[in-house]
């Protein structure tokens, strides 16, 4: 199973000894930029000799429990489904979508170093855009929608833990705090022209993923 979590390794480090082409490239946001997301898009076509082993041994050496299961979540990974996916066929891939607008809004309004309502939308539009080209080639994949976890989260986590042919553990639930209206709070943050800013730059892939554009 790959998702990601650097077990060991502290927050804008990587895991040491993994392939070049998979490093920070200058710094853990710079990947949000839009301009700068081709670098880290990777696909079967990358792929090289030795690069399989040297990811596993460095997941190997991150993880605190060699036993368990790697959840790998590194963000730029939307960008790399199909060359992970080549070098380990056997990986589950969860991909979680939220609502444009309010994704925009979560980040836009809060990390001015990764741009503003403009630069977040394009972010957002080209990484989402990759994910539908790369969904279909992945030998075990699952897409979540953002607002069906929240809501519907006993639902979507029992299917989460079928699609990774885990244990059912919706205890879970009683140990988080799951709050259902975040959306609507971030979607008050947004002005007309951030709506028709996002809409423009989003609406087509947005539809594809079943989000209607904002008046």
């Amino acid at each position: 199973m790959l998702f990601m979590e650097n077990y060991g390794i502290g927050e804008g480090q990587q895991i040491p000894g993994i392939p070049e082409k998979m490093g920070l490239k200058s710094g853990p946001g710079r990947w949000a930029l839009p301009r700068f997301q081709l670098e880290y898009r990777l696909t079967e076509e990358d792929v090289e000799e030795g690069d399989a082993i040297m990811l596993a041994n460095a997941y190997s050496g991150a993880m605190v429990d060699s036993s368990r299961r790697l959840l790998e979540k590194s963000p730029p990974n939307i960008l790399r489904c199909r060359y992970l996916q080549a070098l380990f066929p056997d990986a589950t891939f969860l991909a979680i979508v939220r609502n444009p607008h309010a994704n925009v809004a979560a980040n836009a309004k809060k990390r001015s170093n990764w741009g503003g309502v403009r630069e977040q939308a394009e972010h957002w539009n080209q990484a989402y855009s990759f994910l539908l080209e790369d969904m279909s080639s992945l030998n075990s994949f699952m897409l979540i929608k953002y607002e069906d976890l929240v809501c519907n989260t006993e639902k979507v986590l029992g299917d989460v833990f079928t699609q990774c042919d885990l244990e059912c553990d919706l205890g879970i639930i009683d140990r988080s705090e799951i709050k259902s209206d975040v959306n609507d709070k971030l979607l008050a943050l947004l002005n007309d022209e951030d709506k028709r800013l996002i809409n423009i730059i989003c609406g087509s892939t947005m539809r594809e993923y079943g989000y209607s554009t904002l008046g």
